[in-house]
C-alpha cells in the first residue's frame, strides 16, 4: 500500500508518525509524508519520500513571536494561549488542506494519515 503521512510541522507530532513510519514501512509498504521542510532530514534518513508543506508554515518549532508577532504584546495566561494556537494551528489548516490535495509528483496514496490539523487530507 502507498501512505501518505501528513504532520503538523512540529516535534511533539512528528515523533510518534516517525514510529509509525518504521512499522509501516518494515511490514512492506510504500511511505510518503507530508510536513514542514525543516524536518526533510529527519524524514528522509528513515529512507521514505519526503513532501514539503508551503513555505509559509515549514515548522513551528518555538517560534511563536515569528508566527504571532502580536504576542509579544499579550500577558501570558488564556488570551496568548488562545491567540498562539489560532495563529499556529488554526490558520495553517487552509494551506494544508491545499497541500493535501495535491498530487505528491508519481506518488500517488491509496491511503493517508492525517494528524492534527492536516485532518482534511
Amino acid at each position: 500500500m502507498k501512505i501518505l503521512i501528513a504532520s503538523t510541522p512540529a516535534t511533539g507530532h512528528l515523533n510518534p508518525l516517525l514510529a509509525i513510519t518504521r512499522i509501516l514501512s518494515a511490514e512492506g509498504h510504500e511511505i510518503a509524508f507530508l510536513t514542514g521542510s525543516a524536518f526533510r532530514s529527519r524524514i528522509e534518513s528513515s529512507e521514505v519520500k519526503f513532501f514539503s508543506l508551503p513555505l509559509a508554515r515549514t515548522s513551528i518549532c518555538g517560534k511563536f513571536s515569528s508566527v504571532a508577532p502580536e504576542l509579544q504584546h499579550i500577558p501570558p495566561g488564556l488570551e496568548w494561549l488562545r491567540v498562539a494556537c489560532e495563529r499556529v494551528f488554526v490558520d495553517s489548516i487552509p494551506a494544508q488542506t491545499r497541500a493535501c490535495s495535491k498530487p505528491c509528483g508519481p506518488f500517488r496514496p491509496t491511503s493517508s494519515l492525517p494528524t492534527t490539523c492536516s485532518s482534511a487530507c
